[in-house]
């Protein structure tokens, strides 16, 4: 995740561009990417709150539910 965003950051900075990142609880976003990349501000989600805010999280079955409905 770390080399993924340097790489977007130098595009960012040539482009002269700031970006919000948004990211779930998830183990593989670390919180010691925050505040890492200044042109990237990264903001995690409140626990608890991804299936409200990304409902295909709350699963692909209950999903198709409230669809064909």
């Amino acid at each position: 995740m770390s080399e993924v965003l340097s790489k977007f950051h130098c595009c960012l900075q040539r482009q002269k561009r700031n970006i919000l990142l948004f990211m779930d609880n998830a183990p593989y976003h670390p919180d010691s990417l925050q505040g890492k990349f200044e042109k990237i501000k990264t903001v995690s989600l409140p626990k608890n709150t991804n299936s409200k805010m990304q409902p295909l999280n709350a699963g692909i079955a209950n999903w198709k539910v409230h669809y064909k409905r």
